[in-house]
Parts: structure tokens; C-alpha cells; sequence
């Protein structure tokens, strides 16, 4: 047992070491010590804090003898010793270590021991675990990271505060016919953005705080650091686990941060990226895309008129080069009766997915589209169409399915009526 009293407060470790008898030689072996932070039992402790203090306290080699008889004891900070440190040992024998003023010139620190008035030198890091707060025991862990691949993607998660405005809730994409990762179900419907889904998710498990600021706060502390009434809040359910998670307004790329632990923390924006995020922001990278397996149908109306293109795609087992069998899959397309070159096509394709969001679209469409683009599915899922509305600048509005999605530039449009053309006549079409 270690009895740590110093300038930070008090707090008392408990030490463990477990010893097994080793099954072939009869021999005893010890294990890693196990510590224990009284009153704290259910905090996890910070790996390496415990050992420093049991090391400290172990064995304290001394530089020299600064007062060999005590007289001058009130010079070197025994008066109001920095840190006093009772440690048990297991044959019931204990020890006392007093630590006192640091030495000048950097020679070291003042420390006696137990009842004895001799003043010794020994070096800073030779007692600097004796002058750790309970709170640098603390791990700075916050929580844990999933540990397979099946727990790491989140069934369904919540952004509310501050931050967003409105109660923003996401969840998994599971329509095979969008190749999209994640979806938002409120405060409005749509596919997000991958690169904006990749900042959220990736500040929501195994997390770490740089400090420890409390433990166990008050409702005074929790509005002392901001997070009585937070800032931002994020509650993610995960297959194994639900992970909650306040924070407080930025302040100088910091914020402070708790979790389920009840544990306040620091912590840098840049490992909690969602609470920058917003609805534009989530607003997709692109206005859509379709997965090119799910496709039966592609309509493209524009000004010079209406095209329709009718895909299968066919699934077939082939041999692989090491023996085994591969699931191919194979895709025709054709303008009526006009069978399309598949490489063509497939550029075709790729171009509908680099439609790209040029920006926010302040209000709907009206008239008559520019460009119509209609997507029927093999998989069940309801034609989405896409209109592009002009605006009479560089910058025209894309709607998916009635809906105001992003802008998208006039080039585009130009651009893709021009593939249009170019594939229905059997030439290269150019990739966007």
C-alpha cells in the first residue's frame, strides 16, 4: 500500500502481484502487478502512473548529503514538505519519504526519511511520481476501440446541440442500389457525404483525452467546463456497445469532453471532427450514385430530346487463376435495338456518378430542366430522377426526386449531353 499526501491532495494505491507456480519446473513466478486506486476502484488507471510511484518509492538512490544532522531542516521545504509517502510492504515493514524544495542549480531534490533528520539530494525523477494528483493516475482512455470489423460501423447515431442547430440523425446505407456508406433519416432524407461521413465516424471510438480535468463532476463543474448544457452531443449504438459523448465550445482547437465514464477530459477538435460538421456539409459529394450492378434503365432528356438505355447485368461463376470460383458480373446495354459498346458505356455510367455538388442551392428549380436523368433499378428500389434546372449563371440547381439537392455547373450539362451523343453514335465518350 502507498500513502501519498502532497501538494495536490491525497489519495492511497493499493498493489497486487500475483504469483503462480510455473506447472514443469515447480518454480514460483509473478506476474504484472495489479494496482488499485482506492475510491476510484472502477476508473481505469493510466498504465505506467502506479509503476512510477511503486519505483520511486522502492528504491531512492541519493546524489549526496545536504544536512547530515537535520539543523537546518526549515530551509529545505520540510516546514511544508511537498509530498509525504507512507509505503506497507508485504512482510508488514513500512517506510516514510518526505520530499521537500527542489535543490538550486538544478542539483536535485531535498527528501528525508521516516523519523530520521539527515537531508539528502536525490534526483527530480527520482520522486516525481510522489508529487502525481489522483487525477494523473486516471487513464486518459475515453473509450474503447471496436475490436472487429462487425462492431465498427454504428446502427444508428445522433448529433443534437448547439452545434447543428436541429437534431441530426444518421444511419448505415442498406439499399444495394446506392453506392453510399451512410444516410441521414432526419431532420431531412438523403444520402451523405463519404468524406464528411469519414470525420464523424472516425472521432467516436477509441478516443483519448490529453488531460484528466475531474472525476465524477458536480453539476457545478459540468457547467463550469461547459458541458451542463453542451455544446455538442453524439450518441452512436453500435452492435456491441452505445457510446455518449459531450463537449463544450471550442476554445484554441480544445475542448473539453465526457463520456460514459463520468470522466472530464481535454481533448483537440481535430479528434472530434463532428462537432464541426452540418447539414450542408452532409449535403453528398456527389447529387447521386447508382451502383452499376443495380441498373436496368438509364432515361436522359435534354434539349435535343429523350434517350433510353436498357441495362442487364448477369452474374456468372468462372474459373479464377488459382483453381477457384469468382462470382463475375457481366453488363449489356442497348439504345433500342442497338447493342452499346460496354467500355463506352460504363464511362457513360461513371460520368452520371461525377455529377459533382458545386455548392449550396438557396431555393428550388423552375421550368423547364436543362437535363433529366432518370435511374430504374433491378433491385426494387423506386426511379430516381434527377433534374438540372438553369439559373442563368455558371451554376445551375440539381433536384433528386423533387427535392433540392446541391448546384451542379452549367458545364456539366453541356458537357454530359455531348456523351450522350457520343455513345448513341458508337464513339469514345470522354470521362468527366
Amino acid at each position: 500500500k502507498i500513502e501519498v499526501e502532497n501538494t495536490s491532495g491525497s489519495f492511497t494505491v493499493l498493489a497486487e502481484t500475483p504469483v503462480t507456480v510455473n506447472e514443469e519446473t515447480g518454480e514460483e513466478e509473478t506476474d504484472a502487478t495489479i494496482y488499485t486506486l482506492v475510491g476510484f476502484e472502477d476508473i481505469a488507471i493510466q498504465p505506467g502512473a502506479p509503476d512510477t510511484i511503486a519505483n520511486d518509492v522502492a528504491a531512492i538512490n541519493f546524489d549526496s548529503v545536504a544536512d547530515p544532522v537535520g539543523d537546518k531542516s526549515a530551509d529545505f521545504g520540510f516546514e511544508n514538505p511537498r509530498a509525504t509517502v507512507k509505503t506497507t510492504f508485504t512482510d508488514d515493514t513500512s517506510s516514510t519519504v518526505i520530499v521537500g524544495d527542489e535543490a538550486p542549480s538544478q542539483m536535485g531534490t531535498y527528501i528525508k526519511f521516516g523519523n530520521s533528520d539527515v537531508v539528502y539530494i536525490v534526483p527530480n525523477d527520482a520522486v516525481d511520481g510522489l508529487l502525481f494528483s489522483v487525477l494523473d493516475l486516471v487513464a486518459v482512455a475515453i473509450n474503447n476501440a471496436a475490436t472487429t470489423t462487425e462492431n465498427a460501423e454504428f446502427e444508428s447515431l445522433i448529433l443534437k446541440g448547439e452545434a447543428y442547430g436541429t437534431t441530426i440523425e444518421l444511419r448505415p446505407n442498406e439499399d444495394e442500389a446506392i453506392d453510399t456508406t451512410y444516410k441521414m433519416i432526419a431532420p431531412k432524407k438523403m444520402f451523405i457525404s463519404e468524406s464528411e461521413a469519414a470525420n464523424i465516424t472516425g472521432g467516436i471510438r477509441g478516443l483519448s483525452g490529453k488531460e484528466v480535468i475531474c472525476v465524477n463532476p458536480s453539476s457545478a463543474q459540468l457547467s463550469q467546463y461547459g458541458l451542463a448544457t453542451p455544446y455538442a452531443q453524439l450518441s452512436a449504438i453500435y452492435p456491441d456497445t452505445t457510446v455518449n459523448l459531450r463537449v463544450s465550445k471550442p476554445q484554441d482547437d480544445m475542448v473539453y469532453i465526457i463520456g460514459d465514464s463520468n470522466i472530464i477530459y481535454t481533448i483537440g477538435t481535430q479528434s472530434v471532427m463532428w462537432i464541426y460538421t452540418n447539414l450542408d456539409k452532409l449535403v453528398p459529394d456527389t447529387v447521386i450514385d447508382p451502383n452499376f450492378d443495380s441498373i436496368s434503365q438509364i432515361e436522359v432528356t435534354d434539349s435535343s430530346g429523350t434517350y433510353v438505355f436498357d441495362v442487364s447485368t448477369v452474374t456468372e461463376s468462372v474459373e479464377n487463376t488459382e483453381g477457384g470460383q469468382e462470382q463475375v458480373n457481366s453488363t449489356t446495354a442497348y439504345y433500342g435495338d442497338k447493342k452499346l459498346d460496354a467500355d463506352n458505356f460504363y464511362v457513360f455510367y461513371q460520368n452520371i456518378c461525377a455529377m459533382q455538388n458545386a455548392g449550396k442551392a438557396t431555393e428550388s428549380g423552375s421550368g423547364t430542366p436543362a437535363l433529366t436523368i432518370k435511374l430504374s433499378y433491378s433491385t426494387g428500389r423506386a426511379t430516381d430522377t434527377v433534374n438540372i434546372y438553369p439559373t442563368g449563371n455558371t451554376k445551375y440547381i440539381a433536384e433528386l426526386n423533387g427535392n433540392t439537392q446541391s448546384l451542379v455547373y452549367k458545364s456539366y450539362c453541356t458537357k454530359f449531353s455531348q456523351c450522350v451523343q457520343d455513345l448513341i453514335m458508337g464513339k469514345t465518350v470522354g470521362s468527366f
